[in-house]
């Protein structure tokens, strides 16, 4: 259930932004892979905890101020793994607007916040 409800905050972020003209990438870790398969993906690039949405563009005027922004998708009580911390961590450090989200409407404010709510 829990897994389903991310699935729904995130689709409703993802077409929030690309209603205003950005672009959100998503990076499917989560997917079962079979062994081989996850092998694959691993020599690929693949990384554990990635957070689940990226937004690469930042607002017209925001330049300065932050390179990017990464959401881990929660429900209230979903837990955030330690590789998950870490990537919020590494993210920060390079000027990224990293966090956990655990609602559309807390997104919906970070975003307007941020100046994504302006068309791109």
């Amino acid at each position: 259930m829990r897994a389903r409800d991310e699935l729904r905050m995130q689709a409703t972020i993802v077409a929030w932004l690309r209603n205003r003209g950005y672009h959100p990438v998503h990076m499917a870790n989560e997917y079962i892979r079979s062994a081989k398969q996850g092998a694959i993906a691993k020599r690929e690039g693949m990384e554990p905890g990635v957070p689940d949405l990226l937004i690469f563009e930042v607002p017209m005027g925001r330049e300065e101020d932050f390179a990017g922004v990464a959401m881990e998708l929660k429900t209230k009580t979903g837990k955030v793994s330690k590789k998950q911390k870490q990537w919020i961590a590494r993210l920060e450090q390079n000027r990224w607007i990293a966090t956990v989200i655990r609602s559309k409407e807390e997104a919906v404010v970070l975003l307007t916040e941020l100046g994504y709510d302006r068309v791109s």
